[in-house]
């Protein structure tokens, strides 16, 4: 589509709909492997893929309408498609037992991060930026951002005794304060680098992504336990 001859108050809810289409093919185009994948031999676009980038839209054009540059939001009529989530499997008991045995042995230091992640009732995002001097090593408790409050703010939360020796256990290898508890190997280090750090001309480490938990999680628990 070649749209930059359009002025942005001309957009109307139909060219949205176009480029929404448009998106469709691109991502067919853009990662043919996956096309291997489908029995069909075609990728499918989900309804998935189509909420996600009607939500960039919306974002988008609802900044550019507050700031009077369009005189109202052509994106605000197309609506999101109904997105249907099939059941997933969950185990027995038992076979939690079994799962969290075998990763406490072959990953022992995934399986604390797992195990503080659970007790805390704290989002990844909210754990990974924690540094060894926000927790309070004799009362037991951790400075940490809410995000899930409409304004973000710092809280105080206490450890529970189930998963003291876990926050213990990963502290022993603490060296200064100003680290990050959860770095490389989910163990208190100065950072990671981020993921594209080869196309940068002076790297510096920072906080690990939720992605590379997302792929650990993948790798040792979904991808061997499925």
């Amino acid at each position: 589509m070649h749209l930059s001859h359009l002025a942005l108050k001309s957009l109307t809810p139909s060219t949205v709909r176009q480029v929404l289409n448009q998106c469709k093919e691109l991502s067919d185009l853009k990662r043919p492997t996956l096309l291997v994948r489908k029995k069909d031999s075609k990728r499918v676009f989900t309804d998935g893929t189509w909420n996600r980038h009607l939500k960039h839209l919306k974002t988008c054009f609802n900044v550019i309408c507050s700031e009077g540059n369009i005189p109202y939001n052509p994106v605000a009529v197309v609506k999101f498609k109904t997105k249907v989530t099939p059941p997933r499997k969950t185990l027995t008991e038992e076979e939690k037992e079994i799962v969290k045995k075998d990763i406490a042995k072959k990953h022992p230091d995934f399986f604390r991060f797992m195990m503080i992640l659970h007790y805390s009732v704290c989002r990844i995002s909210e754990l990974l930026p924690l540094k060894v001097k926000d927790v309070n090593q004799k009362e037991w408790t951790f400075s940490m951002i809410n995000y899930k409050k409409k304004k973000p703010e710092y809280e105080t939360r206490f450890i529970t005794e189930l998963a003291e020796p876990y926050w213990r256990e990963t502290l022993k290898h603490a060296t200064d304060p100003d680290h990050y508890i959860f770095s490389y190997h989910f163990l208190p280090g100065s950072g990671v680098l981020p993921r594209n750090y080869k196309k940068m001309d002076h790297p510096q480490p920072t906080m690990m992504d939720p992605h590379q938990v997302s792929t650990k999680w993948r790798k040792y628990v979904k991808q061997v336990y499925s």
